[in-house]
């Protein structure tokens, strides 16, 4: 059977794509394909098909390959389309100097084995009593651009050097006083810094520093067994009759709703062609939901810091940072794994099973009401389907390590279509009425409304979260009008409970020219195929300037159009003692909600609960009488 337009890349296919490139453009020094992913069909021709749920094995769609290539020993980079349908390449365009690509787990590798092997490195830790460099590690970072002129037109990695006392100790607890740069291309070390001594904001560099051996081991594989608790009773979560979703390859439908997913090496998991069946229609949802960007930047402003900001995704790609999960583990419950196919340097397909999982969990009381005349109560409880990746990105799960001030500030690019294609967007803020006891519009002074106004251009829409007046968006279809409210039906955007926290870095720094999404909450662009990452295509090294903020300067309408909604939110990272030397999980986030979009309470169709598995305490503590 023929793969669906918007399923990933299969393993034959990646193969395809680097052959039939190596077929029809020689390299005296040969290829570093960086990544081949799909190219998908444009929105403009897939999207009918998909709103009249047409058969797709019907449908000629051709499946094509996007491939950023770089030529070794030269380092020049292309942008390759092979159509794999025909075997073709239909583009081959030579990049620009100054545009790197995503950093892969090989350039990372290759870059750690460059720092152990040069002589320089190795003197320093002798120096430091380090002579077996087998135990010396070092942590592979992008390179924050700053105009340095010895850095320029160069593919970096930057890496912060540790220790280990023994084999799969914790190095994060033993770190090294210098950090490194090296030019992946040429395969060399172009500098060595010195670490300022102190955590104040005044380097004292005639201090000599010693590397901290105590071990701090968070594996339980390293830690006494005695230290681990012993009153934490088993906790299952069993689903006896086994899950409430089907799958069809890669489609997903749970209880009303239909979700098909993709992997790729940049966003990791990617969520398509949402829908839900509502009576006897599918409503169309949302075309493609994925995590755009996220920026890291670092507060610290002495150097060598000053180069430490991580683009995770456009920087590493979140797909080539997936772990592969275990079963017990990451997810509990009824669990269906999807596998995330891959390549590597070569060209050919790397396989990172479980890189997805899908599973249910209970999250507490959906509705209940108790008829307190007569005692009866009505309950359903809520469940909900989960779809997770887990990345790691060097250090972060995040972070290993107590570190300088830092921010993580994600992009979300979320792709509508309510009820069809054509959406507006209007920003909705509750505001007290007009004060004055006696007033005509609120004359006991206790009155509030609803504002709702409408955003009709790309510049209008940059707008931020204002918890003050509890600030949502409302994605509305003009034209498909609520059978009781005589308005547009619609979705919002409700934003995380805390403010949103917009980008630190001053106006004049490069972080802030290369993350512009990161310094308002909400932009709305008009849909374009090749507007898929908030920063731009290039974010890793870049200078900045592309992405969201030149988009929008178009100032187009965005009113009954088909848009894009893009959503930064995160949390600014003050370290604590308690974060080493493992950090405790923080969450943040978003909520998407119907509003005014069903004419009912959609959950009313949901069973009473019957758990046969619950049972009360006391079978296990001992009952106790009262006297």
């Amino acid at each position: 059977m023929s793969p669906h337009p918007l399923d990933p890349l299969t393993p034959e296919e990646i193969s395809t794509a680097s052959r039939v490139i190596r077929e029809n453009h020689q390299s005296a020094h040969g290829w570093i394909f960086n990544s081949i992913t799909l190219q998908e069909p444009s929105k403009q021709v897939l999207a009918p098909l998909l709103l009249e749920e047409s058969n797709l094995e019907n449908v000629e769609l051709p499946r094509k390959a996007f491939v950023l290539l770089i030529e070794k020993l030269s380092g020049t980079v292309y942008e390759v389309v092979v159509n794999l349908t025909d075997g073709a390449v239909e583009k081959f365009e030579k990049v620009p100097q100054g545009f790197q690509p995503t950093l892969s787990p090989e350039d990372c590798l290759e870059s750690e084995r460059i720092v152990r092997e040069s002589t320089e490195v190795q003197e320093r830790c002798r120096n430091l009593g380090l002579n077996n460099m087998d135990l010396v590690t070092a942590d592979p970072w992008s390179v924050g651009y700053n105009a340095e002129p010895e850095f320029e037109n160069r593919r970096l990695v930057q890496l912060f050097m540790y220790t280990r006392n023994f084999e799969g100790d914790n190095h994060y607890a033993h770190p090294l006083p210098f950090v490194v740069v090296v030019d992946i291309i040429s395969g060399e070390v172009i500098s060595i810094e010195d670490l300022p001594c102190h955590t104040d904001f005044k380097p004292k560099l005639d201090e000599t520093v010693s590397v901290p051996t105590t071990p701090n081991n968070y594996d339980p594989d390293f830690l006494p067994p005695e230290t681990l608790r012993t009153d934490v009773k088993l906790l299952e979560v069993v689903q006896p009759e086994g899950p409430s979703f089907t799958i069809t390859g890669n489609e997903i439908q749970w209880q009303k709703y239909k979700i098909r997913i993709s992997f790729n090496y940049r966003e990791g998991l990617v969520l398509h062609n949402i829908r839900y069946e509502d009576g006897d229609k599918v409503r169309p949802l949302f075309y493609r939901i994925s995590l755009s960007e996220m920026v890291v930047p670092y507060g610290d402003p002495r150097p060598p810091y000053h180069r430490k900001c991580a683009y995770d995704i456009g920087d590493y790609g979140l797909g080539f940072c997936a772990n592969s999960l275990a079963l017990g583990c990451d997810c509990l419950g009824t669990i269906k794994y999807f596998d995330g196919v891959l390549n590597n340097h070569e060209g050919e397909p790397v396989t990172i099973k479980n890189a997805v999982c899908l599973h249910e969990e209970d999250v507490g009381i959906l509705q209940k009401h108790t008829e307190y005349r007569n005692g009866k109560a009505v309950v359903s409880r809520s469940r909900r389907l989960v779809l997770s990746f887990i990345a790691t990105v060097v250090n972060y799960e995040y972070a290993f390590y107590c570190a300088q001030f830092h921010q993580h500030i994600f992009c979300m690019r979320m792709d509508p279509m309510i009820d069809g294609l054509q959406n507006s967007v209007t920003v909705t803020d509750v505001k007290a009425l007009e004060q004055g006891f006696g007033s005509e519009k609120n004359p006991y002074g206790q009155g509030f409304t609803v504002v709702e106004t409408p955003l009709s251009s790309t510049k209008e829409s940059v707008t931020d979260v204002q918890a003050v007046t509890n600030r949502t968006w409302r994605i509305t279809n003009p034209s498909s009008i609520h059978a009781y409210t005589g308005k547009p039906v619609g979705w919002k955007l409700i934003p995380n409970g805390a403010a949103f926290p917009s980008l630190l870095a001053g106006p004049e720094s490069w972080i802030r020219k290369r993350a512009g999404f990161a310094t308002h909450s909400l932009w709305i662009t008009k849909q374009k195929d090749d507007q898929l990452y908030a920063g731009g295509l290039y974010i890793n090294q870049s200078k900045g300037g592309d992405g969201l903020i030149k988009w929008v300067e178009d100032d187009e309408n965005i009113q009954d159009e088909d848009i894009v909604l893009w959503h930064s939110f995160g949390v600014t990272h003050i370290p604590r003692v308690e974060d080493f030397p493992v950090m405790p999980i923080e969450s943040t986030g978003f909520t998407l909600k119907p509003n005014n979009f069903f004419t009912t309470n959609p959950g009313l169709d949901v069973p009473p609960p019957r758990s046969s598995k619950s049972k009360l305490a006391e079978l296990y503590l001992g009952a106790t009488k009262c006297h």
